[in-house]
């Protein structure tokens, strides 16, 4: 990410600047129930933070199908079991005369909900990518936790008591608040080393919200009394870790759920790219270490023909014949494939001048009309000259021969390969026709694609892997220029290649 990209806008500026204002005018206006009784502020602090709680399950849940943090959504169900047992905390807080005869149950639903909170915190970061997809285990999870608290608490009695009047918390109760502590400090750490997942606003948020926390639960180790000024600071700093969570969410999921979105794009994109990198440098050495052993096998067989003459046997040089053939035919592979691997890494950039596309077509028409001669093919390309393109000669040279050898090669005897060109508003274009086999809707999905997989074999049973048309369509692409291709079985196919024009000329060409 770069620096500009990692500051906030001012908008976003100005809306925390605004959520700070309003915590703390809310906060302010808590704190100051506080002189008019403590039982009063407790129940108004613990009701602003079980709405904060359950505001937060409610963006969560409703938005879960496009926040790009999943286990967000896990922690907003979390929050809202947390907030309902928060609830009962509130009506057993002491003075409210709700649940007589039991000893201080809103100290064991406190410790119940903190310790809920605290894993909640912890394990949603192991389950990144995975939470919030299947809901049902998760709430079931839920409920049976908080069941068996309500159970342990208000029917068997055998939560261990957390407060003694007159003797203030139990040893129990200290201990569990510092094992909560422990939790919570273990979850900032997985936090921070899982920080690239997140946007620094969430992450801010959630590291901030988990010292809050902690902060919230050594002031709830340390005091004596449920109405001292201890246990008023742990709950004003509740309020606050519970709105930094709710901010997260908000965030997340209905300000700027793009900003995750790009986060995970950013890294996938530079996957993607180290994954390129690789494959590329793979095929290259490939590539290049085959180059040398098919070209001796390719100079041994030419010379053994050579050298041996009249004296050969026959089935030995047909043989021989064979393996030159192949060694050719390879070697002609391995070369596309190399200069395909130059193109995806950047190695091949193009010149680009005014070409005689003319002149091209007539020269790889040249080396091509013996072989067209030899089954029959007939070549018709354009007689004169003046289509002036702006390409890169080498790279238009491989286009064209490529077509050519396409055409000749699924070319019935008998039959015409026609080179046209015209001219358009936007540059000329040049079509390769021909009277072959063709192709059906599912060979041309294939035709320019690297695992398209599409080996066709041509008409006196030449063998072809269609990686010259992929290194085409490279270069075409590398030319400013775009190629095309319409095909139907037994009706042949028409390749067309669109360059920009270098000249004025508006024209189109005669066959020969």
């Amino acid at each position: 990410m770069t620096a500009e990209a990692s500051i906030p806008p001012p908008s976003t500026l100005s809306t925390n600047r605004r959520s700070i204002a309003g915590l703390a005018l809310v906060l302010a206006a808590i704190l100051a129930s506080r002189a008019w009784s403590y039982l009063l502020f407790h129940s108004l602090a613990e009701l602003f933070s079980i709405i904060i709680a359950a505001s937060y399950f409610l963006v969560a849940w409703h938005t879960r199908k496009y926040n790009q943090v999943p286990s967000l959504v896990t922690l907003g169900i979390a929050y809202a079991f947390i907030a309902f047992i928060d609830l009962f905390h509130t009506l057993a807080f002491a003075g409210m005369g709700l649940f007589p005869g039991y000893l201080y149950p809103a100290n064991q639903l406190w410790v119940a909900a903190r310790f809920l909170e605290a894993v909640s915190l912890l394990s949603f970061n192991a389950y990144h990518d995975r939470a919030g997809r299947r809901a049902a285990p998760i709430v079931g999870a839920y409920t049976l936790y908080t069941a068996a608290i309500f159970a342990s608490i208000f029917i068997y009695r055998v939560f261990p008591a957390c407060f003694v009047a007159g003797s203030g918390q139990t040893a129990f109760k200290v201990a569990a608040e510092t094992v909560i502590i422990a939790i919570l400090l273990l979850a900032a750490w997985t936090l921070r080393r899982n920080r690239s997942r997140y946007s620094r606003e969430v992450y801010v948020n959630l590291i901030l919200s988990i010292f809050l926390t902690v902060l919230s639960e050594l002031s709830f180790t340390l005091y004596i009394s449920n109405f001292d000024w201890l246990n008023m600071t742990g709950h004003l700093l509740k309020i606050a870790s519970f709105y930094l969570i709710y901010r997260s969410i908000m965030v997340t999921g209905l300000e700027r759920p793009q900003e995750q979105m790009f986060t995970k794009l950013r890294a996938s994109e530079l996957e993607l790219s180290l994954s390129n990198e690789a494959k590329n440098t793979f095929f290259s050495i490939l590539s290049h270490d085959l180059k040398s052993p098919l070209s001796g096998i390719e100079s041994a067989t030419d010379y053994l023909v050579s050298s041996m003459g009249a004296s050969i046997d026959p089935k030995d040089s047909v043989m021989l014949a064979e393996i030159g053939k192949t060694a050719t035919a390879s070697l002609a592979l391995v070369d596309k494939v190399l200069a395909w691997a130059r193109c995806q890494s950047g190695a091949i950039l193009p010149v680009i001048t005014g070409v005689d596309a003319s002149a091209s077509i007539r020269e790889q028409a040249e080396i091509l009309r013996e072989a067209a001669a030899s089954k029959g093919v007939r070549l018709e390309v354009p007689a004169s000259g003046g289509l002036m393109v702006a390409a890169d000669r080498d790279m238009l040279d491989s286009v064209l021969r490529n077509l050519l050898q396409n055409a000749v090669k699924f070319s019935p005897a008998g039959t015409c390969v026609s080179v046209h060109a015209e001219r358009d508003s936007a540059g000329w274009r040049i079509s390769v026709n021909d009277e072959g086999v063709g192709m059906d809707a599912d060979e041309l999905s294939k035709l320019f694609k690297v695992d398209g997989h599409l080996h066709r074999t041509g008409t006196n049973g030449e063998q072809g892997v269609g990686f010259g048309l992929i290194l085409s369509m490279e270069f075409t692409r590398l030319m400013h220029g775009r190629l095309e291709v319409t095909s139907a079985p037994g009706k042949g196919s028409s390749f067309r290649l669109s360059l920009p024009a270098d000249d004025g000329m508006r024209q189109v060409l005669p066959r020969a």
